[in-house]
């Protein structure tokens, strides 16, 4: 009963960790406070400007999601966590208060800020530093006290701790013996702690100890699970038979509830965001060509939707015929890059013209990156579950972009394939949201390219 009472714990202070937790709870304190100092300073109760309350919180909560604030739990420690807030609040403070003098709100709004704005921003800096510290710890504090143990294969092991240090958590992992889980002394000692199992490693007798083990409140999770709650991506080598021989099903895109939405909010935000960049886009084919002559657009044919091959539309970035060479991958530093093309790469504005492929209807905005069709052929030969990805429309921006960015390689290439994969599993209206914003960060800061 004790050890059950310990897991739950564990898990609502796992659940109290998640970004989204944090988001509410930041906003909600934001707003509060801003109604508090208000109240206590001018005696009032400002239900009239709730609404500048809560677009001033939301976009306070935005920094501070562009400042990285809200990362998955155990990933960061909790002085730089703390350090990341305070940053955030602060700019965010400084744009606010440059607003209310250059854009000059209503009066009556500009009374309750200029003189309470800084009081509110350093009690709600205050309060960032705490939370960030707190939570932070209490993350680690889970993770410390939570050791995990691996039953399985030393191959997946092996995998599991490689992407640990590609991808650090704060996540101690021991491989446990088969026969230290048919031990009933061992299980007792072990009820603090949680269990990862390969599904094809166990024969019925095992089932019985993990079964005993879980009475115990010991967590377990399969190979598969660990590495999608934890690093957001599905192993190649985890996905089963049925995946493949069924994979409307174990992706969930049988359903159309939406997949068909998604197309028409695809061609409204395509249409509209063509409209508004028209301009910045024909300055940058203008640069391009002015700086680099002509062509200013570049196509390259890609590999979409079920396998099918469209003209993707690119401002050119590179020099005339990069591709012959047969180096089809990116680099960070690419002798490729026309001279001051980088800072169009960094900011993505290189990539508009496929707004056009989504009104085609050929891609999408959010899914995974088409590839060339020579890199497509390639990676079938030697990724078999690769064509899982042509289930969905290729996207301007993807999962596999946000977390990794692009591929350098091949071993960068399996990698990308597993967070394509687990876009297909746990596609949603959510996860897209997600992606549109960590997107907005990348290009914003510059990373990714």
């Amino acid at each position: 009963m004790v050890n059950a009472r310990r897991s739950v714990l564990g898990r609502v202070l796992q659940a109290i960790t998640q970004p989204l937790a944090l988001v509410v709870l930041d906003c909600l304190v934001f707003f509060l406070i801003a109604r508090a100092v208000f109240w206590i300073r001018l005696d009032f109760s400002p239900e009239l400007i709730d609404g500048y309350l809560l677009g001033v919180a939301l976009f306070t909560i935005f920094l501070k999601f562009l400042f990285d604030c809200y990362p998955p739990p155990y990933s960061r420690a909790p002085i730089q966590s703390v350090g990341y807030g305070l940053i955030a609040v602060v700019v965010a403070g400084g744009i606010l208060a440059s607003g209310l003098y250059v854009f000059r709100p209503p009066l009556d709004i500009a009374i309750f800020w200029r003189g309470n704005l800084p009081l509110v921003m350093t009690i709600f800096a205050l309060f960032t530093m705490a939370s960030q510290a707190t939570f932070g710890a209490l993350s680690q504090s889970q993770s410390a006290q939570s050791r995990w143990y691996f039953l399985g294969s030393m191959e997946k092991f092996d995998s599991i701790v490689k992407r640990l240090k590609t991808a650090p958590r704060s996540i101690r992992v021991a491989k446990l013996p088969i026969e230290d889980v048919r031990t009933l002394k061992l299980r007792e000692s072990h009820a603090d702690n949680q269990l990862i199992v390969e599904d094809d490693y166990l024969v019925e007798e095992d089932l019985e100890a993990i079964l005993e083990l879980q009475k115990l409140g010991v967590r377990v999770m399969n190979y598969s699970d660990f590495v999608a709650y934890h690093f957001k991506a599905i192993p190649l080598d985890g996905i089963p038979t049925s995946a493949v021989i069924d994979p409307a099903s174990y992706f969930r895109l049988s359903s159309r509830y939406y997949l068909k939405p998604k197309r028409v909010f695809d061609l409204i935000i395509a249409l509209s965001l063509l409209f508004i960049l028209s301009p910045l886009m024909i300055l940058t084919y203008s640069y391009i060509v002015l700086s680099a002559g002509r062509p200013g657009l570049y196509t390259q044919v890609r590999t979409g939707l079920f396998g099918r091959k469209f003209t993707l539309y690119k401002f050119r970035t590179m020099i005339p015929l990069a591709d012959d060479s047969g180096n089809y991958w990116t680099h960070n530093v690419d002798d490729r890059v026309l001279p001051g093309a980088n800072w169009l790469r960094k900011l993505r504005l290189d990539e508009l013209p496929q707004l056009i492929n989504v009104i085609k209807g050929e891609m999408s905005l959010i899914g995974p990156r088409p590839e060339l069709s020579e890199l497509t052929r390639e990676y079938r030969s030697v990724l078999p579950l690769f064509s899982l990805r042509e289930l969905l429309r290729p996207g301007l921006s993807g999962w596999a972009q946000v977390e990794q960015g692009y591929a350098g390689g091949f071993e960068e290439s399996k990698t990308k394939l597993e967070y394509d994969l687990y876009y297909l599993k746990n596609i949603s209206p959510w996860l897209d949201s997600v992606i549109f914003f960590k997107t907005l960060r990348a290009i914003i800061w510059g990373a990714g390219r």
